[in-house]
Parts: structure tokens; C-alpha cells; sequence
């Protein structure tokens, strides 16, 4: 018998990948994965308050980034990405502050990929935050070429150097995943595997 799937709703691609850069696939399939990328944080929260209340809609966990959850409402299915910033933004500070030569240079899809390319060529942040927000978005579309399928390697690496702030995410979002898909087992050594990376 197939396991009923829960539906993952992210803000958009990006969240996506740095969900699974964290989680791993051992769960797939478990999930449906849908990218919202029309939907803001707030109408995000919004639907997870709905989904409380429609039953054909308790199966989904909604996964906003986490520069939102100070001024967002909680929710029971609503699981924030970890950190306070964008993914985007966390990507550009975990790479900025790895030395040049850290194997994630090497390791990373592309020939030629090195700090100088990552962080030195495209320059300074700007200081206005609606500049700011464009230009880690454009930083991230540039550099996201060199670092693969889904850029696993990329956030693997924030995740492997934000080790507590994934713990802590994985613990909630497996709590919420045991919750909404509660007639359905999900296998207690995967779940282990994936909190074992962060201990």
C-alpha cells in the first residue's frame, strides 16, 4: 500500500532547494513538492490557518523562509525555514566566510568555481534593503549555475556549518510531519538519519 502523500508548499524554488539541502530525499516518498512562487509569506500563513479548518486541505505543510517568522502568525502546519534571513542571503554569508581553500570550491559541479567568483566579482551588497533583496535574488540566479541540480551542494554546506539551527528545524518540521500524516508510518530509522547529520 502506498503512503498518502503530504503536499510541502514552499514560497519558491529556492526555499525548495534549501529544504532538501537540509532534510535529504530519504523522504520523498512521502511529499508532494509545490512551489508557490505567486504567494507572499502572509498568504502562506493565511492558507495554513485555513487548512485548519478544511479537511481536504490538513494534509499539506506550508514552509515559508525564515526572514518572516517575527511578523508572521504561527500556525500548526506551518514550519519556518531556519535562520532570519533569506535563503538567498544566508547562502552569500555562509560562502563569503568560507576560506579559499575549503574542498567546497572543489567539490562544487563547475570548473573554476573559486571565492574570487562567488563573492569578490559581483561586489558589494547594496545598502538600501529593497536594493539588497534584489541583488542577493540576482547573486543567487548567477552563482546557482556553478553549484548543480538543485543546488544541493550549496545549502548542504550552510547546512552542514548551521548545524543547531537544523537540528532544531528538523525536530520541528518532523514533529508536523508525524502530526498530518498521522495513519501513515513514517519509518523511525529515516527519521533518526536525518537528525543523526546534526548531532
Amino acid at each position: 500500500k502506498k503512503p498518502k502523500k503530504v503536499s510541502l508548499i514552499f514560497e519558491d524554488e529556492v526555499g525548495k532547494n534549501m529544504f532538501f539541502g537540509i532534510i535529504g530525499n530519504s523522504l520523498n516518498k512521502f511529499f508532494h513538492r509545490i512551489n508557490m512562487d505567486s504567494l507572499s509569506a502572509g498568504s502562506l500563513a493565511n492558507l495554513a490557518s485555513l487548512s485548519l479548518q478544511v479537511p481536504e486541505l490538513e494534509k499539506i505543510i506550508l514552509i515559508p523562509d525564515g526572514d518572516v517568522k517575527g511578523h508572521t502568525k504561527k500556525s500548526k502546519n506551518l514550519v519556518f525555514l531556519p535562520g532570519n534571513l533569506r535563503p538567498e542571503t544566508l547562502l552569500h554569508e555562509c560562502l563569503k566566510n568560507l576560506p579559499e581553500a575549503d574542498l567546497f570550491w572543489r567539490e562544487c559541479p563547475a570548473t573554476g568555481y573559486t571565492k574570487q567568483v562567488a563573492i569578490i566579482k559581483p561586489g558589494e551588497v547594496p545598502s538600501g534593503s529593497k536594493e539588497a533583496k534584489a541583488w542577493y535574488k540576482d547573486w543567487y540566479k548567477e552563482q546557482s549555475k556553478f553549484w548543480g541540480r538543485t543546488n544541493k551542494i550549496a545549502f548542504s554546506k550552510w547546512a552542514d556549518t548551521n548545524k543547531d539551527l537544523c537540528k532544531q528545524f528538523c525536530h520541528e518540521f518532523l514533529k508536523v510531519l508525524r502530526r498530518v500524516s498521522s495513519d501513515e508510518a513514517i519509518p523511525k530509522e529515516k527519521t533518526e538519519s536525518i537528525l543523526k547529520k546534526y548531532c
